[in-house]
């Protein structure tokens, strides 16, 4: 990734704003001044006067010892209201708990952001063999059944550049047709046992502009593994649609 000086101001400052707030959100948590000018090919000086109008707004944070920097609180306060304000949370946040309590399940409501599957809201459920499974709200799309059902209704663009990271287990085209048709998704997140179900929820246009998902761990092997997944399929399907002529400006 890489950028170029364009005069102070303007549309020019947005996007170098922007592009430095994308480096600072990859590798090491501080970075250094000369690092970030070089990786986004703008000059010292730009680099230091946009970091330094980030700072005031909090959105960038500087080390008072290294003097590198790193994201700043008021991006997480910004992303708290952009959350809290989301038409698709509000409707569906009267009936998670339900969901948790039907099924037992950690059940998640998930968005793909620029790539990345973001956890946009989290109940957790009882038949999980740890709080949960990680403390993080993002992960790539292909480590969660939520993250394919995402993926397979993304744009293409988006598709290439996550498969292109995925190594010699991407998956194929025809992989992307079965899961974007169909009904709900099942994958193993890890060793332990925990399962997740996803499932599209689609706007009243039809539109995929999220997934639902409930992550369990199986008690037993054998003919109930396929009850349990069909069981927490159903109390999402039946969500998605409770809630979907709601769903008119997500």
């Amino acid at each position: 990734m890489a950028g170029e000086d364009i005069p102070k101001g303007g549309l020019g400052t947005v996007r170098n704003a922007t592009l430095l707030l994308q480096l600072l959100s990859e590798g090491d948590r501080y970075q250094a001044l000369s690092s970030l000018a070089e990786r986004s090919g703008l000059s010292l000086a730009t680099t230091h006067r946009v970091l330094r109008s980030l700072a005031q707004a909090e959105l960038v944070s500087q080390h008072s010892q290294s003097s590198r920097y790193s994201l700043g609180p008021g991006l997480f306060r910004l992303g708290v209201a952009y959350r809290d304000r989301l038409p698709l949370l509000q409707v569906l946040a009267p009936y998670l708990l339900e969901v948790r309590d039907n099924t037992k399940a950690t059940i998640e409501v998930s968005l793909l952001v620029q790539g990345v599957v973001v956890v946009a809201d989290r109940v957790t459920g009882e038949n999980v063999t740890r709080v949960f499974r990680d403390n993080t709200s993002y992960h790539t799309p292909l480590k969660t059944a939520a993250g394919r059902v995402l993926l397979a209704h993304a744009d293409l663009d988006t598709w290439d550049e996550v498969i292109a990271k995925a190594g010699p287990d991407a998956p194929t085209p025809a992989e992307r047709q079965q899961w974007s048709v169909a009904a709900h998704l099942v994958h193993v997140l890890d060793d332990s046992g925990e399962f997740q179900v996803a499932v599209p929820v689609r706007d009243v246009a039809g539109s995929v502009i999220a997934a639902i998902s409930g992550t369990a761990r199986l008690p037993f092997l054998g003919e109930q593994d396929q009850r349990l997944e069909e069981h927490i399929a159903r109390q999402l399907q039946r969500t998605v649609e409770m809630i979907r002529p709601s769903l008119t400006d997500s």
